[in-house]
């Protein structure tokens, strides 16, 4: 039962691991050929805490965010970039100071 469990372990570790390289493969070629990069448009608004458990928020306004055109987040020499299917998802993006 333990080499059934430790199989199945590899078989789903294996899985996520050809399919994040993948993706980073894909998107490495996209870039590449200049097209594995985009902008996307989103609401900045800052946090910051007050007494008792409260916080105020402050609208900063409409910033573009660069993002990549993949699944999975690619690290580059700037950081991680988001994906730009989820920053289209989540149109703000709140910064606690």
């Amino acid at each position: 039962m333990a080499r059934l469990i430790l199989r199945i372990a590899a078989l789903a570790l294996l899985i996520v691991c050809v399919v994040v390289g993948a993706d980073w493969i894909v998107w490495r070629i996209r870039a590449a050929r200049g097209n594995g990069m985009d902008e996307v448009t989103v609401t900045q608004v800052s946090a910051a805490e007050l007494k008792r458990n409260k916080e105020e928020y402050y609208f900063d306004g409409d910033i573009t965010i660069t993002c990549a055109r993949s699944i999975f987040p690619p690290l580059t020499s700037n950081g991680w970039l988001p994906p730009c299917w989820y920053l289209r998802r989540h149109t703000t993006v709140v910064q606690h100071i």
